[in-house]
């Protein structure tokens, strides 16, 4: 997440931030996001195999963030195992999410302990 907000929070040299464009950082257009709401008209997910995320861009402006173990773009077996992750057991173990993101290098706080590691 650290790497995200690093990549997104670009200063100009006029002091205005520039704003995030996804599909210059790894992130491809994911337009398959109505699972996420009827307000959902678009979005992007990160280009990698696991642990990645998935950025909503909601009708009223807000953007949503969703983690997946597996990411159903990367064949068969990802979309098996994305659709048994999201359907059967309701929701993403956001534990091992936690694990795999550290495992990429990004450091992430951890809600139970408030650590950063």
């Amino acid at each position: 997440m650290e790497e995200f907000l690093k990549i997104s929070q670009k200063t100009r040299p006029d002091g205005t931030i520039e704003p995030f464009d996804p599909e210059k950082h790894r992130f491809k257009r994911w337009d398959y996001v109505k699972n996420h709401g009827v307000s959902a008209v678009g979005g992007w997910r990160e280009y990698i195999g696991m642990y990645s995320m998935q950025i909503i861009r909601h009708e009223h402006g807000t953007l949503e963030t969703d983690f997946d173990l597996f990411n159903p773009d990367f064949g068969l077996g990802p979309v098996i195992c994305h659709f048994w992750e999201v359907i059967i057991p309701g929701k993403t173990d956001s534990f091992r999410v936690l694990k795999g993101l550290r495992k990429r290098g990004l450091r992430v706080v951890d809600a139970r302990t408030g650590l950063c590691a």
